[in-house]
């Protein structure tokens, strides 16, 4: 479930493009996914879905299509969409790597 979440935020653009409103959304579709991805794993060790005597599905179905309902809403709210954190500048990332950028150590030196 932590590489749910994970993934999740990475989909989003990241952890500083992520809002606290964002966040409490990533928390519930991460909780609706564990309740959903049980409630299926014990659906699947059932002999039978159908109740006999009423000939439909068991209780267990249709609160697992609600399950399934409430995660697409709130992944719909998040946006189905992958967002891709802003690159840096060649600057900011020669910076971040080395200290001090190579650009401006140049500037520095006069050639001789």
């Amino acid at each position: 479930m932590l590489d749910h979440r994970a993934d999740l935020i990475t989909d989003l653009g990241g952890e500083s493009a992520v809002s606290a409103q964002q966040r409490g959304a990533i928390e519930m579709a991460v909780r609706t996914r564990l309740l959903i991805d049980h409630a299926a794993a014990y659906l699947l060790e059932q002999k039978s879905l159908i109740n006999g005597r009423k000939r439909g599905f068991i209780p267990l179905v249709r609160e697992l299509q609600s399950l399934v309902d409430s995660y697409v809403r709130i992944l719909t709210t998040l946006g189905l969409e992958r967002r891709v954190k802003p690159a840096l500048s060649l600057d900011s990332y020669l910076t971040s790597r080395y200290g001090e950028s190579p650009l401006d150590a140049d500037a520095t030196h006069t050639p001789t």
